[in-house]
């Protein structure tokens, strides 16, 4: 029973790293003028730049194309099973425009090609592994205090399965997801500008298939 509590913990805690795969997006975006609608060629200049810079982890970059010009963090800070998540999500994310911009909304748009690991199926096996890798552990233990303290399983123990299943599945696992977002472009102060809507946030923070 207590096995079976754990690997529920575990699968939660696979579950919440997943889920934190959260961009911190902050939007001091100054007040927007009139929108001046035009087949610029400068909007299609803009927009990729904007996805080359992503596409290649250049945060800062990137950042100089969005109005407002927010702060991008790409969870560079965060450490263990996270940062590897992260990691595999950026190196694998690829963007590119597709077609004529077109008007929307009083902007421009850009029909932009979304494809990203498929971070789902690496959480699923990593689950997956952890429970064959803590019965692994078990198994070779010469005591139990090896492997369970007063309140279950060790901690320790535990951190480090989880780390390793990561390691692993995000090695297995080479599927990928596609999606069409729309990246939204606003004319200010003389030049286009990458609006931070609702697609582009859910880009930056993994969260396209929520979506």
């Amino acid at each position: 029973m207590k096995k079976r509590r754990v690997l529920a913990g575990l699968m939660g805690a696979l579950a919440a790293v997943g889920a934190a795969l959260t961009l911190q997006l902050g939007l001091t975006a100054p007040g927007k003028e009139t929108a001046v609608l035009k087949m610029d060629p400068r909007v299609m200049e803009q927009a990729q730049g904007f996805l080359e810079n992503l596409s290649t982890l250049d945060l800062e970059g990137a950042s100089a194309y969005i109005l407002g010009c927010p702060k991008l963090t790409a969870g560079q800070e965060g450490e263990g099973p996270e940062k590897l998540l992260w990691e595999r999500y950026w190196q694998g994310l690829s963007c590119s425009a597709e077609g004529a911009p077109y008007a929307k909304d009083g902007n421009l748009a850009v029909d932009v090609r979304v494809s990203y690991p498929d971070i789902a199926a690496m959480t699923q096996q990593a689950g997956i592994l952890a429970e064959q890798l803590l019965q692994q552990r078990v198994d070779q233990a010469e005591s139990v205090s090896e492997v369970y303290d007063g309140q279950g399983y060790r901690q320790e123990i535990l951190d480090e399965v989880l780390l390793q299943a990561v390691e692993t599945a995000a090695e297995q696992v080479t599927q990928t997801r596609e999606r069409n977002v729309v990246l939204e472009l606003t004319y200010e102060a003389g030049n286009w500008w990458v609006v931070p809507g609702n697609e582009l946030r859910d880009l930056l923070s993994g969260a396209l298939d929520e979506g």
